[in-house]
């Protein structure tokens, strides 16, 4: 039993490393300049900032829970976000070549 679920955890983080690695990849690779990087950047760091607020203003673990569940949201909008950047980018090909 207790093997199932280091096996679960251990594919759960290789995803999540994989995704990661994934993303920053298409960002070192994209065909022109994208400023998506700082844009994800401010975004994830703007999300974390009302994630800490929103812990310290809490006063039970539903509300914890919710400040997790809005700060998670909040994470996959800005990477969805990240990734229309690069798709434009390598759509609109390498037009801005220096």
């Amino acid at each position: 039993m207790s093997g199932e679920r280091v096996m679960r955890g251990s594919a759960r983080r290789t995803l999540v490393l994989a995704s990661v690695g994934l993303l920053a990849v298409l960002f070192l690779l994209v065909p022109r300049d994208l400023q998506g990087a700082k844009t994800w950047k401010e975004c994830i760091d703007d999300s974390f900032a009302e994630y800490n607020e929103c812990l310290m203003e809490s006063t039970s673990w539903f509300n914890r829970a919710l400040c997790d569940l809005n700060w998670e949201l909040q994470v996959a909008v800005c990477t969805a976000s990240a990734f229309g950047d690069i798709k434009n980018a390598y759509e609109d090909g390498s037009s801005e070549n220096p």
